[in-house]
């Protein structure tokens, strides 16, 4: 396996991340989901009691999908409301406050899975036509960087916000069930892969401010400083799309917590001469739990459980997020900010996934007045 460069981006300029939301489909229970994509009518018994087995076994309690599921096998969105460019908008809206439109630099847009089909222009430019604003650079979609693509929007909103002194908008989202496979034959050879992936992704979407510090004290409330970040890519095949049914290798979880680790954790915590037990926070993709399990191992990390938990949580709550998921991950540290303020504790955010690429960044919770 050859192993590409390192790239690095230390913040010398204070550069905060705030107003984190996030935004799920029609939520239903996995019964339910398995239930509507093989049905008895249409897959017969046999498929949809193996199917239903299956989604028991993964343990994930329900599911978050912007697809019609009364229209299957056919796919239609629910509502326009769930089209990428109006859930931007609706989420825009949530986290720019009117006082700060001015002083807004850029979007962002970061996906792999949509139902976006009028591609031209950009999911971005699109957003900032409806909403009737100019921007100092030009809007910006980011696809296709797998699980690791919402902090390679981050890293790219900290650069723009740098070079601007202005905020900006970063968007992430996917729309998983768009590339549904509901094949119904055991003999194919994508019945077992297209079941794997259709039991375990979840579509949602969350968006959030990068501000300069010039512009923190406009945001009140619980803010992060991004304190260092650091990426890679390592390529790799264990992870990919074919003929568009979405491919999980067998080793993910031997290759990928260790390869993490050391291209992109240890770097960074050798920078700062910390230790994995002095990071309060651990905001983990979660792509399943044989993977997360794997950061507890010594030789790996060694984190403990109550590290690993909030990314358990969520993935048996609603499944895998794919490029938005270790920032709903860090949303629930945002949401328990407000009750246990935790001012100067230190955390991680940490994607991964197809190609590999990789990333990682370091942040420590500031106060208004700190």
């Amino acid at each position: 396996m050859g192993v590409s460069h390192i790239t690095y981006l230390h913040i010398v300029m204070k550069v905060f991340l705030a107003n984190l939301e996030t935004s799920l489909g029609q939520v239903y229970s996995s019964l339910e989901i398995v239930n509507r994509l093989y049905s008895s009518e249409r897959c017969g018994k046999k498929i949809n009691q193996l199917a239903r087995k299956f989604s028991q076994k993964t343990g994930i309690q329900k599911r978050s999908t912007v697809i019609d599921l009364t229209r299957l096998p056919e796919k239609f969105l629910i509502s326009k409301e769930y089209h990428p460019v109006r859930w931007g908008n609706e989420l825009f809206k949530k986290i720019v406050p009117v006082r700060l439109l001015e002083k807004l630099g850029n979007i962002i847009s970061i996906y792999n899975t949509t139902f976006h089909q009028n591609v031209l222009p950009s999911i971005s430019a699109q957003i900032a036509a409806q909403l009737d604003l100019n921007t100092d650079i030009f809007p910006l979609d980011i696809p296709y960087l797998g699980c690791a693509g919402g902090l390679f929007g981050l890293q790219r909103a900290i650069e723009l916000t740098k070079q601007t002194n202005k905020a900006t908008f970063v968007y992430i989202f996917d729309q998983c069930s768009s590339t549904l496979n509901l094949c119904c034959d055991k003999n194919s050879s994508y019945f077992a892969k297209s079941l794997i992936a259709n039991m375990i992704f979840s579509d949602g979407a969350v968006g959030f401010l990068v501000l300069p510090e010039s512009l923190s004290d406009l945001i009140p409330g619980p803010k992060i400083e991004i304190i260092d970040t650091c990426f890679k890519f390592v390529p790799g095949q264990e992870i990919y799309m074919d003929e568009n049914v979405f491919i999980l290798g067998d080793n993910i979880h031997k290759i990928m917590p260790n390869l993490v680790a050391k291209s992109v954790i240890n770097p960074i915590l050798e920078r700062h001469q910390l230790t994995p037990l002095e990071i309060n926070e651990w905001s983990i993709h979660q792509g399943g739990t044989k993977v997360l399990s794997e950061f507890a191992r010594p030789k790996i990390l060694g984190l403990t459980s109550e590290n690993l938990q909030p990314s358990l949580d969520l993935f048996n709550e609603y499944g895998n997020f794919s490029s938005a998921s270790c920032f709903f991950v860090l949303k629930s540290f945002f949401d328990k900010y407000y009750f246990k303020p935790s001012n100067n504790d230190l955390g991680m955010i940490l994607g991964f996934g197809s190609g590999y690429y990789l990333g990682a960044s370091l942040y420590r919770w500031v106060s208004d007045n700190s």
